[in-house]
């Protein structure tokens, strides 16, 4: 019994400190955000905050919530699909793939990242259909999650391999359809993708 007691307060211990840790590293983020040094705001500084954190859910939703900041300001998307980076942000969003947080800025950010027909076929590469069908599946009862990934979908349409990636999930989205049905920007999004 004494071990279980232990072992119990260990553990509550952990949490406590993991708790601190993830304050501290989203206060850190928060003054990136605000700060007008935009070295602090490049996609692989970013990146390298959410690979300190990869255990933190919270601090890949900022993360991201920043890299959509990022590649909405002109030429912002270059580097991160010049070197890569969108594979990797890609990764950090699939490993929170359950937390609606992270499921609802990624699709934010994949909406803004997907700014031209390049850098669209890069993320269906990469992966970025099966984060958007797996936010549906998580987040298929709120309507702004789903508004998100079915514009996300939208967005990736003409992009060369994506009904290939996306035809296991038709089912899904006929189902989340069906599920905000007077949603009207649901509705046309997701007939947009269905037809």
């Amino acid at each position: 019994a004494d071990d279980a007691s232990q072992i119990s307060e260990r553990m509550q211990m952990c949490r406590v400190m993991d708790e601190s840790l993830e304050d501290e590293a989203c206060s850190s983020l928060q003054r990136i955000m605000g700060s007008p040094d935009h070295a602090l705001r490049t996609p692989h500084s970013i990146l390298d905050f959410m690979r300190n954190h990869d255990w933190s859910a919270r601090v890949t939703a900022l993360c991201l919530q920043i890299l959509q900041q990022v590649v909405e300001k002109p030429g912002g998307s270059n580097d991160l699909f010049s070197n890569g980076m969108h594979q990797q942000v890609i990764h950090y969003c699939q490993i929170f793939s359950n937390n609606e947080d992270v499921c609802r800025e990624a699709c934010r950010f994949l909406i803004s990242a997907a700014d031209s027909l390049w850098h669209q076929q890069l993320l269906v590469d990469a992966g970025a259909c099966q984060v958007l069908f797996n936010t549906l599946s998580v987040g298929r009862h709120d309507e702004t999650i789903v508004f998100h990934a079915l514009k996300g979908l939208e967005i990736l349409l003409s992009a060369k391999g994506f009904f290939e990636k996306c035809m296991d999930n038709v089912g899904l989205v006929t189902e989340v359809v069906a599920l905000h049905q007077t949603h009207e920007s649901i509705q046309v999004l997701g007939s947009s993708i269905l037809f």
